[in-house]
């Protein structure tokens, strides 16, 4: 068995942060104009010296949160077909293509930013509409919807052209014997 504490494994730990804990921290953030309690863990986690608990109650809050804007990014792309280019391939994972290893490397270095740029436009977009029930009078409408605009664009186009990545990299692949008889 391959060693699990070198490059790789520090290579599918960073494709597991920006897929899930970014996005998620996004939405935790979103969430904390709203729950005094979440402000609070996200200022005592980012103001100075902080406890092992307070960010580990970050990470987990951020994860959680990611996993569900994972889900939900999952129902609008992929399952509601809303954005059919960002649509992901049926059987990500499931190809009996190459060697795992190229398989392995072709997700970490297409499909987990594919999920980064789309789960964060989703994090961002809920944000955004959680935003417009804030009494707050920092912002108006306007520079929010044209942030809006611009991030989304920029998210959804990158998001975009990582699937397309990660399948031609798939595509590549020799088949398996299992397919080539099938």
């Amino acid at each position: 068995m391959a060693d699990e504490t070198g490059p790789d494994q520090i290579t599918r730990n960073f494709g597991f942060i920006i897929a899930f804990l970014l996005p998620g921290f996004i939405g935790l953030w979103g969430i904390s104009y709203f729950d005094r309690g979440v402000e609070s863990w996200i200022k005592r986690a980012s103001s100075g010296p902080t406890s092992i608990g307070d960010f580990l109650l970050v990470v987990v809050a951020s994860l959680g949160i990611g996993i569900f804007v994972s889900g939900l990014r999952c129902l609008l792309f992929e399952e509601l077909n809303l954005l059919k280019a960002l649509k992901a391939p049926a059987k990500v994972g499931q190809e009996n293509r190459g060697p795992l290893s190229v398989q392995r490397e072709a997700n970490e270095n297409f499909y987990k930013f594919y999920l980064f740029y789309a789960n964060t436009a989703v994090a961002v977009f809920v944000v955004f509409v959680v935003s417009l029930f804030l009494p707050s009078h920092e912002w108006t409408l306007l520079p929010k919807a044209i942030a809006l605009v611009v991030s989304e664009v920029i998210l959804v186009f990158s998001a975009k052209d990582s699937i397309k990545r990660y399948r031609e990299a798939i595509r590549a692949l020799p088949m398996g014997p299992e397919q080539k008889t099938a």
